[in-house]
């Protein structure tokens, strides 16, 4: 009679990680950075150059590691912009869609949001701006 294993989810999500590593370190490795900056969410909103910056890696780099982690589910990709270089990236689950409305469907969810100083075009007046007029909430 042989051994039955039993593994928790927790587990075959270790050992899933662990063989992504082997396949591919890269996608391993930006599936690390993504994971670290979703916080109480499931997903991040993030330009594939501010992606690259984390990584220390081309965008070229940052691409293939995406098409990679898409291709095995491991993150659902979904466009924000017309150009595919802003997206929102969600894990552990798949985004939810509202049923058509006018011939359109949206999905809203909860992302952390990432934008990188070095795509503003006001880059050089980060931190010294106004604040921002005070809209009340009741």
């Amino acid at each position: 009679m042989s051994e039955q294993k039993h593994l928790s989810h927790e587990q075959i999500a270790h050992e899933a990680w662990a063989e992504l590593v082997r396949e591919s370190p890269r996608a391993a490795e930006l599936m690390h950075h993504l994971s670290a900056q979703i916080d109480d969410n499931n997903a991040v909103v993030i330009s594939q150059q501010a992606l690259a910056v984390l990584m220390n890696r081309s965008t070229d780099t940052v691409k293939r590691a995406l098409k990679l982690l898409e291709a095995r589910n491991w993150i659902e990709i979904r466009q924000v912009g017309e150009r595919g270089t802003v997206n929102a990236y969600v894990l552990n689950c798949r985004v939810a869609w509202s049923k058509p409305r006018d011939g359109i469907r949206y999905s809203k969810f909860s992302a952390t949001v990432v934008a990188s100083s070095i795509e503003q075009s006001d880059e050089a007046l980060l931190g010294i701006e106004p604040p921002l007029m005070y809209l009340p909430t009741r």
